[in-house]
């Protein structure tokens, strides 16, 4: 029951951050990238008031004017899980759908929709570091033929060798003394079935786990080919608390979590904790806030939003 609870949750359809490129204007559709949420993240949220005192003379009390406010701050801090995206790389597929559904007509015509879990995003990096592997392997004679060096004796030492010039050397066998001779020479062809042993959903969940941390590097890089073309814009999905809120990132931070190991192959790490720094960005058409319309979203909001509409968010496009 609980892991058909789990399932039915779908967080990492549901929650997460839309990565929407720049582009010119009538020259192709914006690129927009969706990173799921496997686990729920941290969010930490701050604003603040611009506000000038006056402090007249003989006053027991200072005097205040407000003059505006900053851009609402928002820490989100949340984990990239190898084994996790593995587990839930079925349902990760839906997130292209979720773009799809969830996406009107005017945002159809504006984005493509970019998904490395459908394998649509030409990532091989899995793939390119386990073939490296596997010549590492046998280069440096670690392996016996049809085994992963985790299967093979501890030792390929042999006493009494003075050169790589015997033939057809056997590999010693378990137990057999361990001297301080020459390493053995490879037998010809003894390497070149060690198998990847790597499943299409490992090597998929991998290949995307590269492509989300790629993605996080870009987010504060605009166009190198275009200046005028600046970062991407992040937009925060998650549940009631936060509808499409526009975010710029200021900067991030990937640190890796030793405890949880690495994948023997690729290197990549079992789990990651990304932070973004982020600000609020709300520009619009500079003109009236109106929730869920097209540009309008993303006008400034203040109290009134909050009696009229429940909410300053953007909220999801009708």
């Amino acid at each position: 029951m609980a892991s058909n609870l789990v399932d039915m949750r779908l967080l990492e359809v549901r929650s997460g951050m839309f990565f929407e490129y720049p582009k010119f204007g009538n020259v192709d559709k914006n690129i927009m990238f969706f990173l799921p949420f496997w686990e729920n993240p941290v969010i930490t949220e701050a604003k603040e008031a611009r506000v000038v005192e006056y402090n007249p003379i003989n006053r027991g009390s200072t005097l205040f004017a407000h003059v505006g406010a900053n851009a609402r701050n928002l820490t989100i801090e949340f984990n990239l899980t190898v084994p996790h995206i593995m587990r839930s790389i079925n349902s990760v597929l839906n997130s292209q759908k979720l773009v799809e559904h969830l996406s009107t007509e005017k945002e159809k015509k504006r984005f493509n929709s970019k998904n490395p879990f459908e394998g649509t995003i030409p990532t091989t990096r899995a793939e390119d570091n386990i073939r490296l592997w596997k010549q590492l392997v046998i280069e440096n004679n670690l392996g016996r033929a049809g085994e992963l060096p985790s299967q093979r004796p501890p030792s390929l030492l042999r006493p009494g060798l003075e050169s790589f010039g015997e033939p057809e050397e056997r590999l010693p066998t378990p137990g057999e003394p361990v001297g301080t001779g020459t390493v053995l020479a490879p037998l010809k062809g003894a390497y070149d079935h060690i198998p990847l042993n790597e499943s299409p959903t490992a090597l998929k969940a991998i290949n995307s786990a590269v492509y989300i941390l790629e993605t996080i590097r870009s987010c504060v890089a605009g166009n190198a080919k275009s200046s005028v073309l600046g970062p991407p814009i992040l937009r925060l999905r998650h549940g009631a608390a936060y509808n499409d809120v526009p975010l710029i990132c200021r900067d991030y931070s990937i640190s890796i979590i030793e405890e949880a190991g690495y994948d023997l192959k690729t290197l990549i790490p079992h789990r990651m904790v990304i932070t973004l720094n982020t600000s609020e960005v709300r520009t619009g058409d500079f003109g009236t806030f109106k929730p869920g319309k097209w540009m309008s979203r993303d006008n400034v909001a203040g109290w009134e939003a909050v009696m009229e509409h429940g909410s300053a968010d953007p909220g999801y496009l009708k």
